[in-house]
């Protein structure tokens, strides 16, 4: 991911297009010759029809890859067939999207995206620098059925509290789960896997699988790994809100809370897994970075932590059997990460009706479908999920087998939570990610430097908030 600050949007300066409009007008008819005699009235012309509305176009800007304009090529077309006076011109974002769409949108460039794709932090910080519209007006029309269908936990992420402004609305949403190894662990006697989340893991016993699955010897090829997790991202909001931790105070988003007993008990806790245990992988055991993606389909980690993102990929490349089980949780609350993959719209968009129209179509269960088939992605509305799982197990036969039920009861029972953010992300991860690398990556620092940053983030935090005013 790109990281921008507000400072970039300031830089650059506002560039106008004007155009001109053009009239024509018809002379009158002359008037009749005098005195002469009645004549049979001439047959009035037959009226033109009326010239068809000129079209208005939506720019619609999405991921780049194969999935999305599969999706678009399938199902864009019906889109266009209801809504014939409007054109859609659909692109996929470029490398460098992020800096390249903040200099469209502050030039306002006759270019720029109407409808963009974002996830995570991105939507916040455009809106913060003012480029996107308040859905409200358009949101409140819809109905509460429509509503009720979408994660309730994830709109109040793109909602602005002072204002009550929503800036975004869901794309699609995948939960987070832990992908098993389900020869590993019948190896090593463990049938008792948990299938809902009234049964999951404690951490004790998450620990105690780590440890038991971990085989061979440190620094050698044979090393197994008994899991793994991200030291540092979005997915271990989950984790902290399940012991009543959190990064950042839910009511002042300017003040880190990772020094709190409540966030350093789970800190130490992956500490332990990582430098003490050594059940997960990291710099110490393998060289480079290290992604769980590309070790478990080689049987090199037993269990990871990841989301419905990863089907796909594992049902392309797994070639044993595997099954996934809830993600484990701390007695506080049970819970499970909500990704926030969204859509927006440009506030300076020249159509905002038409991209409306086109984001309800986004939004649809039409779409939400073609994505489904596109890329396996879990639908954000709720009302799918009986087609989402019908349609991975007729693409994979070999997930007839696998828990995928544990997805629709997250949605079903809405255990689904999004990241938290700070006021200004990438300033946190400026101050918090190298001691993280510290504390899981290297072994180097106990998680009490972590606690340690806080200090610094906050007055960082709260001084660059009160520049702006």
């Amino acid at each position: 991911m790109e990281k921008l600050s507000r400072r970039d949007f300031l830089r650059l300066s506002a560039t106008v297009a004007a155009g001109a409009v053009l009239a024509s007008c018809q002379p009158a008819a002359p008037a009749a010759p005098a005195e002469k005699p009645a004549e049979k009235p001439a047959e009035k012309p037959a009226e033109k029809p009326a010239a068809p509305a000129e079209k208005v176009k939506v720019i619609l800007s999405d991921w780049g890859g194969e999935t999305y304009p599969k999706a678009w090529e399938e199902v864009g077309p019906r889109f266009l067939e209801a809504n014939p006076s409007i054109e859609v011109e659909y692109q996929q974002q470029p490398d460098q999207w992020l800096e390249k769409l903040t200099a469209m949108y502050v030039a306002e460039s006759p270019a720029s995206p109407d409808i963009f794709a974002h996830c995570c932090d991105q939507a916040k910080r455009f809106y913060e620098a003012g480029q996107l519209m308040a859905l409200n007006p358009y949101w409140d029309t819809m109905s509460s059925e429509d509503i009720k269908d979408f994660p309730t936990n994830v709109i109040p992420f793109w909602t602005d509290e002072p204002t009550g402004s929503l800036y975004a609305v869901p794309k699609y949403q995948g939960n987070l789960m832990v992908f098993v190894n389900i020869d590993h662990a019948k190896a090593q006697g463990m049938t008792d896997l948990p299938k809902k989340y009234d049964d999951h893991w404690t951490p004790d016993r998450y620990r105690e699988v780590a440890m038991k699955m971990t085989k061979g010897e440190m620094g050698t090829a044979e090393r197994q790994f008994g899991a793994w997790k991200y030291a540092w991202s979005d997915r271990n909001t989950p984790f902290l809100n399940s012991n009543g931790g959190h990064f950042v105070n839910p009511d002042d988003d300017t003040e880190d809370w990772l020094y709190k007993p409540e966030a350093q008990t789970v800190l130490e806790f992956w500490r332990v897994l990582r430098q003490d245990d050594h059940t997960m992988p990291g710099p110490v055991e393998v060289a480079g970075e290290v992604r769980g993606r590309n070790m478990f389909p080689v049987q090199k980690i037993t269990t990871m932590e990841e989301g419905a993102w990863a089907l796909r990929e594992m049902s392309d490349t797994c070639k044993f059997a595997w099954d996934v089980v809830p993600t484990y949780s701390w007695p506080v609350k049970t819970t499970t990460l909500a990704t926030t993959d969204g859509w927006s719209v440009w506030k300076k968009s020249k159509n905002p009706d038409a991209a409306w129209e086109l984001l309800k179509f986004l939004m649809s269960p039409v779409f939400g479908t073609a994505i489904i088939k596109a890329h396996f992605l879990q639908p954000a509305r709720l009302s799918l999920m009986d087609d989402y799982l019908k349609i991975l197990r007729q693409e994979k036969p070999s997930l007839e087998k696998v828990n995928l039920e544990v997805l629709k009861e997250a949605r079903e029972r809405n255990l689904g939570y999004p990241m938290e953010l700070y006021w200004n992300q990438p300033i946190a991860e400026e101050i918090l990610k190298p001691v993280f690398q510290q504390v899981f990556g290297l072994g180097k620092a106990g998680v009490d430097a972590i606690a340690q940053a806080c200090n610094e983030l906050t007055e960082r935090l709260r001084a660059e908030k009160a520049k702006k005013g």
